[in-house]
């Protein structure tokens, strides 16, 4: 899986000031091609088809989905009852009210493989699920943006966009068998061009495979 961590101020910022982290629906707030945004203290998110866009300060980083994916639509999952008001500074009128979501989920992003994303603990986590059958190795995802890329010695994958260092932790993985949790062995590996994806080790490929933060 993977986990999105910015740097120590940064992220002081977003567990102070987003302890929950809510996924907008785009009606109107962003551009069309953005179905759900989500904003924090430090960047916006936009959720697109095969594609997450960051924004940080004055900086874009687009982590594009490779390979033979299914550019599906994604969907808010878990609705949170309140919403969302936009008022409009030149008229003392509501905007259209924006629903919001507790998770987002891409259902068969590539065949056989969902991916969601959550908030934990002020975090935002993207955890993909490989069903039976299906191969690990679809997962592709290219890095646009970024003045350097490279995996660091504890095996994050470590960004750098202009002033900003990003991290992706370590991906975790496991299965459910038998109600026991069961870990498989899991990397990064990253492409000439940027490119990541997952070593993963023997696993029982009748049951699924959770990639998922530590």
């Amino acid at each position: 899986m993977i986990q999105f961590i910015l740097a120590a101020v940064l992220l002081a910022q977003i567990t102070t000031h987003t302890p929950h982290l809510i996924f907008e629906k785009n009606k109107g707030q962003a551009s069309p091609d953005v179905h759900y945004l989500l904003r924090t203290a430090a960047y916006q998110l936009n959720f697109m088809r095969g594609e997450l866009d960051f924004h940080i300060a004055q900086h874009a980083l687009k982590i594009r989905f490779n390979g033979r994916l299914n550019h599906v639509i994604p969907q808010g999952h878990a609705r949170v009852d309140n919403l969302i008001r936009y008022i409009d500074v030149d008229k003392p009128v509501d905007k259209d009210q924006i629903p919001k979501f507790a998770s987002i989920h891409y259902d068969s992003l590539y065949a056989g493989i969902d991916l969601t994303c959550y908030g934990r603990r002020g975090r935002l986590e993207c955890d993909f699920v490989v069903l039976p059958g299906a191969d690990p190795r679809q997962i592709q995802a290219v890095f646009e943006g970024a003045d350097e890329v490279q995996i660091g010695d504890n095996g994050d994958i470590v960004l750098q966009v202009a002033d900003q260092t990003l991290r992706i932790r370590k991906p975790d993985a496991y299965q459910l068998d038998k109600g026991q949790r069961r870990s498989v062995e899991i990397e990064y590996e990253l492409g000439d061009h940027n490119e990541l994806s997952f070593r993963i080790g023997a696993y029982n490929q009748s049951v699924p495979l959770i990639i998922d933060p530590r």
